[in-house]
């Protein structure tokens, strides 16, 4: 008869043939369709992604012709006297022909701008035209056209005019020659009305060659290529027409392969022949004018990672199963002896015999077999015993996971403060404020454990701020929008614009409770869409509050009627069988619930049996200001800009810190946090080095981390304590780590800390802390509000313009209407303005080292923000100068750059001094 460890043996040997062999069929079968899919997703992601680039032009265009549009509808009233009175039409026609020229100037491939006048009521040539010079690059007016020399019904002389009267509209006009500049365009031409009189047309021709040039640059995978056609066929960009060709002019052959390909469906992948008969995958995109973007991949390129997978899954497969035959042979020799072993005690056990011990040295099955086996013969006592055990086991181990998780997180959330806290430019302060709400949902979702842990304790409060609600909305849909994403859900919103943004509630649990339901509502929706709300009323009888209401909807797979009691039990899972793959620990509803209690709300759940669920709150918050929400994503961006960059809340020069951490990346962190408070600051890897130092020289504070090796946090701290001698007697010790279980506040204190903070760590709790803790004699802090107020300025005509920037008047070098109509507004060109004062300094001495330096590249990358930003202030004459060294540095043009460089900072200079003349009047600010 065959042992028991033959019989395995072979069994687990068959197993694992039919199982590697199931699998590498499996994976062969599969991997042409997963291939497939994920070709099909990155030709649609990549076309999606260069369509949107195509159409930003487009809207860029549109914007440019709509600002002059714009313009144009607020002199309106003038136009009662323009009809009849040529000189008030005149002056009309020269003002809005300056801002034209300007606007064409900054528009990124601007052949020509004009405004044409109705030619029944004004004259067949009234208006202006303004052309690129091709070759200085200068615009120049040029002769209107005639309008009288041709039909209405001529497209091709008068259709930019009479189309979009016709259309009552603003509309792209199809690619066509123009004579004039000899160069190919598009028009975006808006008809210009008076009630349902035509006054005429604004419009703006585009340079269609930069269009091709931007198709012309696309690729996908190695031979995937872009092209762009008109919806008639015309050929604007291919591989094999560069220049573009009309359909008349295409070859018959041509001809019926682009047919084919204009009848294809769009926004989907498919298969289609090129013109030399290769199968290759094809999308086509509508662009916002009317034009067919599409992008084609080779069938050959796409199947070269099937080739390659192939022969990994077969070398893969092969490893795999001579491994997993050696290590299942081996693994059941490791079972025969315990399990021979455990029969043998067993038996004894059978007769009463309970002197010989059962447990293994093993973690494994068969170890806590035995060992369960072993407690059969413990008395009530021990069991006892154990379980407090258990007890202490669970939360030295919440304690241990709360360490080692939030250790990584604080240096990912104290970096990225840097980031923040030093950089001045815009969109990176919005993606690094993105990551920090990110990092801090993160670790909420990482203090669930723990939070359930503190609610049994009772240790849980509630902690009202002031908040911005646009800012928690952003956490929010950030946090969902990828999860809906990956699982093909759509994700509606419906937000009530009117909803006051700044509120005072505890943010924090808020986000967390809000967290969990959309979480929860797209863990169990397959197909459909995820429906966020959130709106308001007024509470009663209190002025200064209302109750926000939040309802999340989902199309999903529902609540039994029996169930909706299981739903915020502690550990279940609602219909468990149907939903064993959802993931989760299965707290995060019965948290919520009880958050909820806490804040006096409760959770309201309406669900069908497979259609879907609503789950929904109301929760009273007190407004901070009644400033309407409205757009919450236009709200979020212009905060994250307008908090502008960090500054320390007090500096201690005279003061020393000691931090002790065995982590180099924690002690960067530190470091940098405290960096602008100019504390100088001491850090070590290990309590002895910390002992030794504080052993010599005396700190203010001395921070310490718990868990480290060798030495630990605590016993550091006993020892300083023992060193009579030491200058640090006194020193208040406070406990940095990333311990966060309930109660670890108290145990540190007990331990002889004065005080506690928790990783990662909160830069304003920090120095909240130092303040406290540091002598009151060694702390400065700055005091003092900044206040706005100015007076009104009016322009020629009496209208306020610029009121409060009227202070910058009577000077050549700073236009302040220009800006503030680039700006839109007198209050955004005030704040730009002022941060471009206030970086005149750093700039200065950022060119001076690139030019000594010889760093051309760095030096025409600065100059190039500095001309956009001058430009955007009303400094036209400095953005000029700057652009000129820009096309020196991107030249490599050295020479030019020291011959200029002098000169233009004294320019830079001039245009300083006359912000700082009235920085005190503007920002009351004394220079």
């Amino acid at each position: 008869m065959k042992s028991i460890q033959t019989k395995i043996s072979i069994v687990i040997a068959v197993t694992m043939l039919l199982a590697t062999g199931t699998l590498m069929l499996t994976a062969m079968l599969r991997n042409r369709s997963v291939l497939n899919s994920d070709s099909d997703e990155l030709v649609l992601m990549a076309a999606d992604y260069y369509a949107a680039e195509l159409d930003d032009s487009f809207k860029s265009s549109e914007q440019s012709v709509g600002s002059i549009y714009n313009y144009a509808q607020t002199r309106e009233d003038v136009y009662n006297g323009f009809t009849i009175d040529t000189v008030q039409r005149t002056r009309f026609t020269k003002d809005i022909s300056e801002l034209s020229k300007s606007i064409a100037q900054n528009t990124r491939g601007a052949m020509a701008v004009y405004l044409r006048y109705d030619p029944d009521d004004f004259g067949p040539t009234e208006g202006f035209w303004y052309n690129i010079n091709m070759e200085s690059g200068e615009w120049d007016a040029a002769e209107p056209t005639d309008i009288s020399m041709y039909d209405k019904d001529d497209v091709e002389h008068v259709g930019w005019y009479y189309t979009p009267i016709n259309a009552g509209k603003p509309v792209w006009m199809d690619p066509y020659y123009n004579k004039n500049i000899g160069v190919e365009m598009i028009s975006y031409i808006i008809p210009y009305f008076k009630g349902d009189d035509a006054i005429g047309v604004i419009g703006m021709d585009i340079n269609l060659e930069i269009l091709r040039e931007e198709v012309s640059k696309i690729s996908i995978y190695k031979n995937g290529r872009a092209f762009l056609m008109s919806k008639d066929g015309n050929v604007i960009y291919h591989k094999d027409h560069e220049d573009g060709i009309s359909f008349e002019d295409l070859s018959d052959a041509e001809k019926e392969h682009f047919k084919e390909v204009l009848a294809m469906p769009r926004d989907s992948v498919n298969w289609h022949k090129c013109l030399d008969g290769e199968p290759a995958k094809i999308i086509l995109k509508e662009l916002r004018n009317g034009m067919i973007f599409g992008i084609t991949v080779p069938r050959r390129v796409i199947a070269i990672p099937q080739i390659r997978l192939v022969f990994q899954l077969f070398v893969t497969s092969l490893s795999i199963l001579i491994i997993s035959v050696i290590v299942g042979i081996l693994w059941v020799r490791s079972i025969i002896k315990p399990l021979r072993k455990m029969t043998d005690v067993a038996d004894r056990y059978a007769e009463g015999d309970y002197s010989e011990r059962m447990s293994l040295d093993s973690n494994d099955e068969l170890g806590r077999l035995s060992r369960s086996l072993d407690t059969m013969s413990t008395s009530l006592m021990q069991q006892i015993e154990k379980a407090d055990a258990a007890n202490r086991a669970k939360s030295a181990f919440l304690s241990n996971m709360s360490h080692e998780i939030r250790t990584p997180i604080n240096a990912v959330l104290g970096l990225n403060e840097m980031v923040l806290r030093e950089s001045d430019d815009k969109n990176i302060l919005v993606y690094s404020n993105n990551i920090k709400t990110a990092g801090n949902t993160l670790l909420s979702l990482i203090n669930d454990i723990l939070d359930f842990s503190k609610i049994e304790a009772g240790k849980v409060e509630i902690v009202p701020v002031d908040y911005d609600l646009s800012s928690v909305i952003n956490d929010l849909i950030n946090m969902v929008r990828t999860r809906t994403e990956e699982k093909g859900l759509e994700l509606e919103l419906d937000f009530d614009r009117d909803i006051p943004k700044m509120l005072n509630g505890d943010e924090v649990r808020i986000k967390q409770i809000i967290t969990n339901i959309l979480t929860n509502a797209v863990k169990y929706t397959d197909q459909g869409k995820v429906t966020f709300r959130i709106g308001y009323e007024k509470e009663d009888g209190k002025e200064d509050a209302i109750r926000l209401k939040v309802s999340v909807a989902d199309t999903g797979r529902g609540i039994k009627k029996e169930d909706l009691d299981k739903l915020f039990s502690e550990f279940e899972r609602i219909d468990e069988k149907k939903n064993r793959n959802i993931e989760g620990t299965g707290l995060g509803m019965a948290i919520t619930k009880n958050l909820l209690e806490m804040m006096g709300s409760s959770l309201e759940v309406e669900s069908t049996y497979g259609e879907g669920s609503v789950f929904s709150f109301s929760i009273s918050q007190k407004v901070v200001k009644w400033v309407p929400l409205g757009d919450y994503e236009a709200s979020f961006t212009a905060s994250v800009q307008e908090r502008g960059k960090y500054s320390s809340s007090f500096t201690a020069a005279d003061a020393r810190v000691l931090m002790i951490d065995d982590n180099p990346t924690n002690l960067l962190v530190f470091k940098s946090l405290i960096k602008q408070t100019l504390v100088k600051t001491d850090t070590v890897l290990s309590g002895d080095e910390g002992l030794s130092l504080c052993g010599d020289r005396k700190y203010d504070i001395i921070f310490i981390d718990h868990m480290m090796p060798g030495k630990d946090g605590i016993e550091t701290l006993k020892e300083l304590k023992a060193m009579t001698d030491s200058p640090n007697a006194d020193t208040p010790v406070i406990c940095l780590t990333a311990n966060a279980i309930s109660g670890a506040r108290e145990e540190y204190i007990k331990e002889g800390f004065d005080d506690y903070l928790s990783k990662p760590i909160d830069p304003d709790k920090l120095e909240e802390m130092i303040i406290e803790y540091l002598p009151a004699n060694k702390v400065f802090k700055p005091s003092g509000d900044v206040v706005l107020e100015f007076e009104a300025v009016s322009d020629d005509y009496g209208n306020d313009v610029h009121g409060r920037a009227g202070v910058l008047a009577g000077q050549d070098l700073i236009d302040v209407e220009t800006g503030i109509m680039h700006c839109g507004g007198e209050e955004v060109y005030l704040d730009i303005l002022r941060s471009y004062y206030e970086d005149i300094d750093d700039t200065i001495a950022q060119l001076d080292s690139y030019l000594e330096n010889g760093d051309t590249r760095s030096y025409s990358i600065r100059v190039h923000s500095l001309k956009s930003t001058s430009r955007t202030i009303g400094a036209e004459e400095l953005g000029e100068k700057a652009k000129e060294l820009e096309d020196a540095g991107k030249n490599g043009d050295i020479e030019f750059i020291r011959k200029n460089h002098d000169a233009f900072i004294e320019l830079f200079m001039r245009v300083r001094n006359i912000i700082a003349a009235s920085a005190e009047e503007l920002w009351k600010i004394q220079v």
